[in-house]
């Protein structure tokens, strides 16, 4: 699991270039499919979840430029990410071969006749499909069978690079490798597009103890309207060290503004805006939430202050539009 910050820049309808510190890459398509050149990894085939933020991605060719890594990229890189996934070999059995060229071509959205000819590889099959075409239904199977990507066997020595992006915010993603929590994750945002919040807590609640499940069970809580739960998993984390804590720290905010506490509500948010290293995501969505909480307590020129910042940083940022025009 790793955290990625990225610049990126449009160059085309379609088309944008991205750059960080250690590669340059260039993507083509939407959200809900695209391809990646990157100068380090290699090509990549993109399948995504239109709604919910989430992709699949697997490598499909060798990098551009090849190299060794160094000890610094081994820390800091995805596990898995440097490295091609092997190919079945001449004794492989038939379906294995069928399935990782099915892989390979992206046809992942009908794998049922390869799982029908072999039950040992309906898993894969499942947690494959279950992913490509947004099917709760697959992977919630999955879950209550007590599926762990992570230790399947086709999935273990063909899929171990490839990678589940949740996006927190609109720059900020987590990555995750083949993994029960990932499985969890992804079926707990399935199952919240469609309105299931009781069913997509009980999931998240069943993941090991981790600040990426907390964001993700505190989004659910309040979305649910049960913002006192959301104050246990987020107390203590009055350190804002990273972008996770950042993003604990500010859905702790906005539960006690929803409690009533306004004034500790803004403390907490005034804690997040304190650190120059935070991404202007995480500040802007600080922002906008300080600037309800000022709204409540009837401080409209602050609120608009707050707003206007936002505006000056991203002018269709969603929602700041309609709440400039309540203010008014």
């Amino acid at each position: 699991m790793g955290l990625r910050m990225r610049r990126s820049f449009k160059v085309a309808p379609g088309l944008r270039m991205t750059v960080t510190n250690k590669s340059l890459g260039i993507s083509a398509g939407g959200r809900a499919a695209r391809i990646n050149v990157n100068s380090r990894h290699g090509t990549t085939a993109s399948v995504g979840i239109p709604g919910t933020g989430l992709s699949f991605s697997q490598k499909i060719r060798y990098p551009l430029r090849p190299e060794h890594p160094t000890a610094s990229d081994i820390e800091t890189s995805p596990a898995g990410s440097d490295r091609v996934s092997p190919r079945p070999g001449l004794w492989a059995p038939s379906w294995e071969k069928e399935l990782f060229g099915r892989v390979e071509r992206g046809r992942l959205d009908a794998l049922q006749d390869i799982a029908a000819r072999s039950p040992k590889s309906r898993q894969a099959c499942l947690y494959l499909q279950g992913l490509a075409t947004m099917s709760g239904e697959l992977l919630g199977e999955l879950w209550t069978e007590g599926f762990d990507p992570s230790q399947d066997p086709f999935i273990k020595r063909y899929l171990a690079s490839s990678e589940t992006t949740v996006w927190l915010t609109r720059d900020v993603v987590v990555v995750m490798p083949p993994h029960r929590d990932t499985l969890g994750l992804v079926l707990a945002e399935l199952l919240q597009q469609r309105g299931l919040l009781d069913q997509a807590i009980a999931v998240v609640e069943g993941l090991s103890s981790s600040e990426v499940v907390a964001v993700s069970l505190a989004d659910l809580y309040l979305a649910a309207g049960r913002p006192a739960d959301v104050l246990p998993i987020s107390q203590g984390n009055n350190a804002v060290d990273s972008v996770f804590t950042a993003c604990l720290s500010l859905q702790r905010a906005v539960a006690l503004r929803e409690l009533g506490d306004l004034a500790g509500s803004r403390q907490v948010i005034g804690v997040i805006l304190r650190p120059r290293w935070m991404p202007d995501s995480v500040r802007m969505w600080a922002w906008v939430e300080r600037a309800k909480t000022y709204a409540a307590e009837r401080k409209s020129s602050l609120a608009r202050k707050d707003l206007m910042r936002v505006a000056a940083l991203d002018p269709d940022y969603p929602g700041v539009a309609d709440l400039l025009d309540e203010l008014a």
